[in-house]
């Protein structure tokens, strides 16, 4: 089972490999990632910020709307399109229980 997932591992670490290199040779990325590794050094030091003590029921007034709690399904996008289908599905099986005995 272990020598399994080595393999597997191997198998994938080559496949990532192998991507990586059909997409750009291994020279470009040397200078690609020694570039990248230049810009994260070069960022400027965080600021301290720190946290902000807030009160839940200000929180809760600030983010409040007037409108109401309850579920409207007539603003569904394709509400229409399902009452159509609801409709043909009622009528065929209207019309398949008025023809049995």
């Amino acid at each position: 089972m272990v020598l399994t997932l080595l393999l597997t591992l191997g198998a994938a670490v080559g496949v990532l490999v192998g991507l990586a290199l059909v997409r750009r040779p291994a020279q470009v990325w040397q200078s690609h990632l020694r570039e990248q590794g230049r810009d994260f050094q070069s960022l400027p030091e965080p600021s301290a910020v720190g946290p902000t003590p807030v009160r839940l029921t200000d929180l809760m007034e600030e983010s409040a709307t007037g409108a109401s709690a309850y579920f409207d399904p007539d603003r569904l996008p394709g509400i229409s399109r399902i009452e159509h289908v609801t409709d043909r599905i009622e009528a065929f099986q209207a019309s398949r229980g008025s023809r049995r005995p």
